[in-house]
């Protein structure tokens, strides 16, 4: 199937099994939805949230996916790059793997769910990782796919304390604070899954500001400003309130698509006792 197919799949299955939380808008697509994003992906309580937006990559029967495709000359990883950053948004791959052939990945701890190889089918990772794969590695999927963890793991919590959507977007935000450190050439050892370790922080505040980071590449980042913004972007309070078009999507199901490569959007009430 094509990936485009197995979005519609899994989103339909997502809406099914939790369609007192999840709405699910799809719309036509005027341009190919390949160029930059497939879906943007909406957390929120009430009026505030944050924002993903999604480019899905299916693995072919070599465990490899086609991260080097290009749209007009470009790369498509630039595309969702700049896309998530006109939309307030933080840029992510959702990479669809082969049940048979599942590598291993890192996992956060599911309290919920056992880890089984079923659930390594889709996993997620930082489009900033994967830009990071793109500029320096023969085999990026490799490297793409060792870094992604399961979806599941991003929603995995209790909503008991009215703490979710805060969850949620920390272990969303762990993913890009990592990408952001990978393209900054940070050692693998402070670049740990499920913690922030000494120094990380503290290194992509600098980052944020436009100060010099102790990095070999810090003149090249520090010239790149979408790289800047995505860092503001993830250092917005979790709580910030959402665009108007994504308020108007809650209220209206008739509403328009943000932009003409957007194929769904998805909205998640993570609101206290909801499911």
């Amino acid at each position: 199937m094509r990936e485009d197919t197995v979005s519609e799949v899994n989103l339909q299955g997502i809406y099914l099994s939790h369609r007192d939380r999840v709405s699910v808008r799809r719309f036509s697509p005027r341009e190919e939805s390949h160029a930059g994003a497939d879906w943007e992906w909406w957390f929120h309580v009430g009026g505030r949230g944050f924002g993903l937006r999604v480019q899905a990559k299916r693995a072919s029967r070599d465990n490899s996916y086609p991260l080097r495709h290009k749209v007009g000359g470009r790369l498509q990883n630039d595309l969702l790059i700049e896309d998530a950053v006109a939309a307030g948004c933080l840029p992510m791959y959702v990479l669809y793997n082969h049940d048979k052939r599942l590598p291993q990945m890192p996992s956060a701890g599911c309290a919920h769910s056992p880890d089984t190889p079923r659930l390594r089918g889709c996993s997620i990772v930082s489009g900033l990782t994967v830009r990071r794969a793109l500029a320096d590695e023969a085999r990026p999927h490799v490297y793409t796919r060792k870094h992604s963890i399961p979806w599941n793991e991003i929603v995995c919590g209790d909503d008991t304390d009215g703490s979710l959507l805060e969850l949620v977007h920390d272990r969303v935000r762990e993913l890009h604070w990592k990408g952001l450190g990978q393209v900054a050439d940070l050692p693998e050892d402070r670049l740990q899954w499920g913690e922030r370790p000494g120094g990380l922080d503290q290194s992509l505040s600098k980052f944020v500001t436009g100060a010099t980071l102790d990095s070999t590449r810090s003149a090249d980042l520090l010239e790149d400003r979408r790289l800047r913004e995505l860092a503001r972007i993830a250092a917005r309070p979790t709580r910030s309130r959402l665009p108007g078009r994504v308020l108007e999507m809650i209220d209206r199901p008739e509403a328009e698509a943000p932009d003409a490569r957007i194929t769904h959007t998805v909205i998640v009430n993570l609101a206290p006792g909801r499911g």
